[in-house]
C-alpha cells in the first residue's frame, strides 16, 4: 500500500512514549482505545478514547502513555497541500475534545464519522479505491477549514509560544534537510550567536539542533524506506546522511533495526516495534494487523461501507 500518492498519512500506533517533534504539515490525533497523554508547545493534555486533538503546522508535540492504548494519526503534508492550492499552507485549526464547550458536540461527531470514511476507504483498497479514498480525505479538510480554522484577528501573535524565530528555523529545516545544515550559518542569518541559538533551542525543543537534524532525516528516510524500492545507500543520500554507515549506525539507535530488516518487518505487513531504551516506545501497526484493528473501530461506530 504506497500512501505517497495521497496528500496525506494514516499511522495507526500503540505508544508509551513519544518524543518532541514538530511535523511539516498538520496533525490530527484520534484515540481509538484507552488513554494518552499529548504535550504541545508544554501545555498538557489528557486525551481518552474518542478524543481528538489536532497539532498546527510548526508546534511541537510529544505522547507518553502508562495504559493500553490505540492512537489513529492523520498526517497533512504541509508541502502536497501548497501544490494543490497553489498558495503556502499556513493553516491553523482549533480541534480539541478536551477543550469542547457546548454546541460543538455535532461538529466534533460529524469529524469522528468522515475519518471512519476515510480509513475504511484507505485501507480496503477496494476498485477505484484511490478516487474514494481522496474524496473523503477532502470532505475531512473541508469540514476543518469550514469548522475548525483559527481566524486570525489583526495584530494577534498566533505563534507567542514558540520563538518566531525557531518556527523559521524548524520550517528551513524541514525544506532543506537533504542537503547539509550549519548552526552556525542560521545563527548568523537570525542575527544571534551561535551559543544564544543553541541554547534556545535545546531549551525549547528539548534536545540539540544536531539530533533534531537527525531526526527530521530519519522520518524522511524512514518513509522512503517504505514507499520504495530504493537501495539502501541512496536512502542514506537522499536524506542527508553523508554515508551509509552514518545512516546505518543513527537508524539502529533510533529504531532498535537496521533498514534493512525495517523494510523486511514492513514488507511481510507485520509490527514494527520501535522500541528504544531511554527514547521512544511505540509500535506502528501496519498491514492486516491495521486492516484488523480499524474494522473494530469501523464496526462500532456502524459505519456503512460503501463498496
Amino acid at each position: 500500500m504506497n500512501q505517497n500518492q495521497f496528500p496525506f498519512q494514516i499511522k495507526l500506533i500503540r505508544v508509551k512514549r513519544m518524543l518532541p517533534q514538530i511535523f511539516d504539515g498538520t496533525t490530527l490525533l484520534l484515540v481509538l482505545e484507552g488513554q494518552i497523554n499529548v504535550v504541545v508547545n508544554g501545555e498538557s493534555f489528557l486525551l481518552e478514547a474518542e478524543d481528538m486533538l489536532l497539532v498546527n503546522l510548526s508546534d511541537q508535540y510529544s505522547i507518553s502513555s502508562e495504559k493500553q492504548n490505540l492512537v489513529l494519526c492523520l498526517h497533512i503534508f504541509r508541502s502536497k497541500m501548497e501544490s494543490y492550492f497553489g498558495t503556502p499552507w499556513t493553516e491553523r485549526f482549533f480541534c480539541n475534545t478536551t477543550k469542547m464547550v457546548e454546541g460543538e458536540r455535532e461538529k466534533y461527531d460529524l469529524l469522528r464519522e468522515q475519518i471512519a470514511h476515510l480509513i475504511l476507504a484507505k485501507f480496503k483498497e477496494n476498485p477505484g479505491y484511490r478516487v474514494e479514498t481522496n474524496k473523503h480525505f477532502y470532505t475531512v479538510l473541508d469540514h476543518l477549514l469550514k469548522e475548525f480554522k483559527e481566524e486570525t484577528v489583526a495584530g494577534e501573535d498566533k505563534t507567542d509560544q514558540i520563538d518566531e524565530r525557531l518556527i523559521r528555523i524548524t520550517s528551513l529545516i524541514q525544506q532543506k534537510f537533504n542537503q547539509e545544515l550549519s548552526l552556525k550559518e542560521l545563527a548568523e542569518e537570525e542575527f544571534m550567536s551561535y551559543s544564544h541559538l543553541s541554547r534556545l533551542f535545546k531549551k525549547n525543543m528539548g534536545i540539540n539542533f544536531t539530533d533534531y537534524v537527525e531526526r527530521i532525516r530519519m522520518m524522511h528516510a524512514e518513509e522512503e524506506l517504505k514507499l520504495t524500492n530504493h537501495s539502501i545507500v541512496k536512502v542514506a543520500s537522499n536524506n542527508g546522511f553523508s554515508n551509509v554507515k552514518i545512516f546505518h549506525k543513527a537508524f539502529k539507535d533510533e529504531f532498535g533495526i537496521t533498514p534493512g530488516e525495517y523494510r523486511k518487518r514492513v514488507q511481510k505487513g507485520t509490527f514494527s516495534s520501535f522500541v528504544i531504551e531511554g527514547k521512544a516506545e511505540y509500535d506502528v501497526i501496519e498491514g492486516e494487523a491495521a486492516l484488523q484493528e480499524l474494522s473494530k473501530y469501523i464496526v462500532e461506530k456502524d459505519i456503512e461501507q460503501e463498496n
